[in-house]
């Protein structure tokens, strides 16, 4: 959400420009934003929704009452995300991984933060004008190389070492990215407050803590 934090586009797919709009699409069903609205108030409101949204426990939707459609719940038991299209059969964030949507959160209210402690001539500098180089913003990280292994042991053909190979859509990476998370706030514990994996371009995952 800062000039230099292109942490959403060059980590694994899932946090876009499409389910951002959906988020948009939402409030405008509950009411939250209307035509009469600024942009600015509209962008706050949206951002205040994100910080205290519940999208891995209890899920979102915008279908109304669907014959026939599945309850939140069968979402949500399945997917880490839950963000579920008009249709009421459809989850929009089934591939975003839970340390994504707990970093949009955590950004949301970030930002939120920003805007209420400075005048609103100040907001757009700060929140979209300052460097914010994603580095800076981690204690430390890990470099994962092996992405050959990764794959052999993640194989179609290759059924014997996994007993369950799901399609991600994106990479077979993509279905490790939660498992490795979660070992590591196993041994770091409290120690860790954001955890986040991504690509980088000479190859690789790398893991920011």
């Amino acid at each position: 959400m800062k000039k230099g934090e292109s942490a959403y586009s060059q980590a694994l797919p899932g946090i876009n420009g499409f389910l951002l709009s959906m988020v948009m699409v939402l409030l405008l069903q509950k009411r939250k934003v209307n035509a009469k609205m600024s942009c600015y108030q509209m962008f706050k409101v949206a951002l205040d929704y994100i910080a205290h949204s519940d999208w891995a426990s209890t899920g979102a939707t915008l279908a109304g009452a669907q014959e026939g459609a599945p309850d939140i719940s069968t979402f949500t038991s399945q997917y880490d995300v839950t963000l579920v299209d008009s249709s009421g059969h459809y989850n929009i964030a089934a591939n975003v991984p839970l340390s994504a949507y707990a970093e949009l959160k955590s950004e949301a209210r970030d930002s939120v933060r920003v805007l209420d402690s400075h005048a609103q001539s100040e907001d757009f500098e700060a929140l979209f004008m300052n460097p914010a180089d994603y580095l800076t913003r981690c204690d430390g990280f890990v470099h994962v190389r092996a992405l050959a292994s990764l794959n052999a042991a993640f194989s179609l053909d290759n059924r014997t070492k996994t007993d369950v190979i799901a399609d991600w859509g994106y990479g077979t990476p993509a279905a490790v990215v939660e498992k490795m998370c979660a070992l590591v706030r196993r041994g770091l514990g409290d120690r860790v407050t954001q955890l986040r994996l991504r690509y980088v371009e000479v190859g690789g995952l790398c893991m920011y803590v």
